[in-house]
């Protein structure tokens, strides 16, 4: 019950004592507008209000529009208890006298008997439906929490199939809105679904809607506050958040890390002569050359202007004793450079080809830094005598000319 999220619009002074007696965390809101974002932005489990506002019925009807599967509660004085009890059940789940006691919130930490569309009834606890609206990070988070969650609760084998491939009539199916597969409960001994495992599934599926827009919400604004907008890769603030916490696992686990910072030789006289249009198509494409070149694993970004990183790491230790970890990262980045060197952008035109170079610095962790900032400042040395050596080269800092 400690890990329940609550929003609490009402005053200052009633969310301790709230937090205390329903064993939650409570979100607190004094404005009404506030609320109502906050409501239209993620499910949540329980939503507590104060009696006395203005248009009180409203603001109900407006909680249970945008939380249909929350739990609406009311506190109230008991001079207002005449005007609450009305409310209930068609707009309010129960109503609390202050002052409460912690057993007034027993309701909470009971399970939820929420109505379904048909008509069915389903138990389902309010930590089933925190878990599932604290999954709602993103679209993949969601679907693990689902598949775990009706695994437990039916004691039953879940899967993950291709919506085409499901059989006509087939039972026991939970389907995510506008996704290309459906989750499939599997049948034990007993046989088919009984109408209580039934209904779960009913409950959870009209539950779903509002969670998979949470999800993808999350996901559209990750991608905006993680994402280069011109290039497509990572920017730098999400590298070096990425590298950092790469390097604390290599710590842990001894595997080695190489960084790569490169840039285009000579790119302000592309920009100049070929226009600002043309600089960014070979931006663009150079990041997606690269995002071919490096394997699943590695992490590219633009770092700015025409400065580019990449994180080469390995998860496991290097099998030989005297493996020399730079090697990869140096045939990876060598090839990219050959790549980018056999490259024809269209805006630059057929004769441009085999002119557009560019230069690199490699840095190892932790020989020449223990963070990310370190890394880029030793790979940046090292771009820089690449760019000594007659430019076109990929160059390991240290290395001997």
């Amino acid at each position: 019950m400690s890990n329940l999220d609550l929003l609490l619009l009402g005053g200052p002074d009633q969310t301790a004592v709230v937090a205390r007696q329903a064993q939650a965390n409570v979100v607190h809101y004094d404005d009404a507008y506030d609320a109502l974002l906050e409501l239209s932005r993620r499910p949540w489990p329980a939503v507590v209000l104060t009696a006395g506002r203005e248009d009180f019925a409203g603001l109900c009807r407006a909680c249970r529009r945008l939380q249909p599967h929350a739990r609406l509660l009311v506190l109230c004085s008991p001079a207002q208890e005449a005007a609450i009890r009305p409310l209930r059940p068609a707009l309010l789940d129960d109503y609390f006298v202050y002052p409460t006691t912690r057993d007034d919130w027993a309701l909470l930490r009971g399970p939820f008997v929420a109505q379904a569309s048909g008509g069915e009834l389903c138990a389902l606890t309010p930590a089933d439906f925190s878990a599932l609206a604290g999954a709602a990070r993103s679209l993949p988070a969601l679907e693990s929490q689902l598949a775990s969650l009706v695994s437990v609760r039916l004691r039953r084998t879940v899967r993950w199939v291709p919506r085409e491939a499901v059989a006509p009539g087939q039972s026991g199916l939970l389907d995510i809105p506008g996704q290309a597969k459906m989750l499939v409960v599997g049948k034990d001994e007993a046989g088919d679904l009984s109408p209580h495992q039934r209904d779960m599934l009913a409950n959870l599926a009209h539950a779903l809607p509002g969670l998979v827009q949470a999800a993808m919400r999350a996901q559209s604004l990750h991608r905006l506050a993680s994402t280069d907008h011109l290039t497509g890769v990572y920017n730098r603030r999400y590298f070096c958040q990425l590298t950092d916490q790469i390097l604390l696992r290599a710590v842990r686990r001894h595997f080695r890390v190489t960084l790569l910072l490169y840039d285009m030789d000579n790119f302000k006289r592309y920009n100049d002569t070929y226009g600002h249009q043309a600089g960014d198509e070979i931006l663009r494409e150079t990041a997606q050359l690269m995002r071919r070149t490096t394997r699943r694993q590695d992490i590219v970004a633009r770092i700015g202007g025409d400065e580019f990183a990449v994180l080469f790491w390995d998860a496991e230790k290097p099998r030989q004793p005297n493996s020399r970890h730079p090697d990869t990262p140096y045939v990876l980045a060598d090839r990219f450079r050959q790549a980018v060197l056999q490259h024809e952008f269209r805006l630059l035109g057929s004769e441009a080809k085999g002119s557009l170079t560019i230069s690199g610095g490699l840095a190892r962790f932790p020989v020449d830094g223990t963070n990310c900032d370190e890394l880029l400042r030793r790979a940046d040395q090292a771009l820089h005598e690449a760019k000594a050596l007659g430019k076109n080269v990929i160059h390991l800092i240290g290395q001997k000319r």
